[in-house]
């Protein structure tokens, strides 16, 4: 038993209530259960109760025995003043002497909820959360999955699992677009701004998102746009505000690196641009140069320097506009570098199409989420939940283990959905919030 449990059998009222008694044998009628608190202080906030006859409003604090009261130490706590209710699953203080009081030593009315729920509702909750976690092994290390019922899923009705899933990509998308106002907040509203630093942040994929984003943040596009038609300074800027051009300039340095480090310093100093960004935190280890920041750095130089208007390109252009649009080339030095001084052999290759997917997954998606909430513009979330469906699913170990357990990914709308059932659901073991997890906790048949 746990009180989380607890929490959700008296958020959905999964239990018998008719002829509600406390443990002292006063009558409870139920008025408003309240709404469940994730911060500190009791479990439910706002609840209203009628205690033999008298009205009480105030927050319900729920435990697994009634003596937790005072193992959490609640009695001595002010914040557990207004607490109508102690809602436990066994009172093993039930003598006088030993009632739950607050910290002014008034009594709480105890409701004790172990007879009053059905077996099969217990049975099914412990059949799941009793299941054993397991694993797989990927190419370089362990990776624990947590999806508890697996076992389970071929008795769900498909109806469930699509219900899951609808949910699980509505918040999973809710949360990218979170993030976007997030970044439009901090740009006072700039779309433009807040374009071109998504960008560069999925730029950065997951190793080097980070730095990437503080790329952009202390390069301000409108200071890049007065230099729209050279590549040069673009270049200069980005890499000086990488931390690449912190360097002494030899007799061994390159011409192109003498040149950048002279451009972005004049730069620097004329637009006062601040480098909050150290060689050091940029990741190259066990990736490929086609990887490499530096090599990256310069495709998204290229970028800003052919498109202009990076808000209208991200929010507008279909997928196989944008895919051309991204088909671009770096500059000379680029392309037969993939670190200063360092050559590569052969060209350097362009930004493959996987790359290009996650960034419209990414980046392109949640920014037109957030727009069309932002605007009242329903016609363009529409289009990208379809174009979430004409794109192919990305490969990972995840989609992996949901295929092995019996649900498969057609395509990126579902993978995203499976994504964000298995972080936002799974991992945490929030079954009772899940579609999946509260149809085999209510159903009645036999575990």
């Amino acid at each position: 038993m746990t009180e989380q449990f607890l929490s959700f059998i008296w958020k959905n009222q999964k239990f018998d209530a008719q002829n509600l008694l406390t443990d002292a044998q006063k009558k409870i009628e139920i008025l408003e259960i309240g709404s469940e608190n994730t911060q500190g202080g009791a479990d439910f906030q706002n609840a209203k109760l009628a205690i033999d006859g008298q009205i009480w409003f105030g927050t319900i604090e729920i435990h697994i025995k009634a003596s937790d009261w005072y193992k959490h130490q609640h009695q001595k706590n002010k914040n557990y003043n207004n607490v109508i209710l102690h809602l436990v699953w066994e009172n093993d203080i039930l003598a006088e002497k030993d009632k739950v009081l607050r910290e002014d030593n008034s009594p709480i009315p105890t409701l004790s909820l172990k007879e009053r729920v059905k077996p099969y509702f217990v049975q099914n909750f412990l059949a799941l959360f009793s299941t054993k976690l397991f694993s797989t092994k990927t190419s370089n290390k362990n990776t624990q999955k947590t999806i508890l019922c697996t076992s389970q899923l071929p008795q769900v009705p498909d109806l469930y699992k699509f219900q899951a899933l609808d949910k699980s990509l509505a918040q999973r998308l809710e949360k990218k677009a979170d993030f976007v106002r997030e970044i439009l907040q901090k740009n006072n509203q700039d779309w433009e701004e807040t374009a071109y630093q998504l960008l560069a942040k999925n730029f950065g994929f997951k190793v080097n998102a980070e730095p990437f984003l503080r790329i952009a943040e202390n390069s301000p596009f409108k200071i890049l746009a007065k230099h729209a038609d050279n590549l040069l300074s673009i270049e200069a800027i980005l890499f000086g505000q990488a931390g690449f051009l912190d360097i002494e300039i030899t007799q061994n340095t390159d011409e192109y690196t003498q040149k950048l480090k002279k451009e972005y310093d004049f730069l620097a100093k004329k637009f006062d641009l601040k480098n909050q960004n150290h060689v050091s935190e940029w990741q190259f280890l066990r990736m490929r140069p086609a990887n490499f920041p530096t090599l990256r750095i310069a495709q998204f130089s290229s970028l800003v320097f052919h498109w202009h208007n990076f808000f209208s390109v991200l929010l507008y252009e279909n997928y196989k506009n944008l895919h051309e649009k991204f088909d671009i080339l770096t500059s000379d030095y680029w392309q037969i570098h993939y670190h200063f001084g360092k050559f590569y052999k052969g060209k350097t290759p362009q930004l493959g199409k996987s790359s290009i997917e996650n960034i419209f997954v990414n980046t392109v998606i949640p920014l037109r989420v957030a727009y069309s909430k932002a605007k009242n513009l329903p016609d363009i979330l529409s289009q990208s939940l379809e174009d979430l469906e004409k794109l192919p699913a990305e490969k990972n170990a995840i989609l992996d283990t949901w295929k092995t357990a019996g649900i498969a990914h057609k395509n990126a709308f579902d993978a995203q959905a499976l994504l964000g059932l298995y972080q936002d659901f799974c991992v945490p073991q929030r079954c009772l919030d899940c579609v999946i997890g509260n149809f085999l906790i209510n159903r009645t048949a036999n575990v």
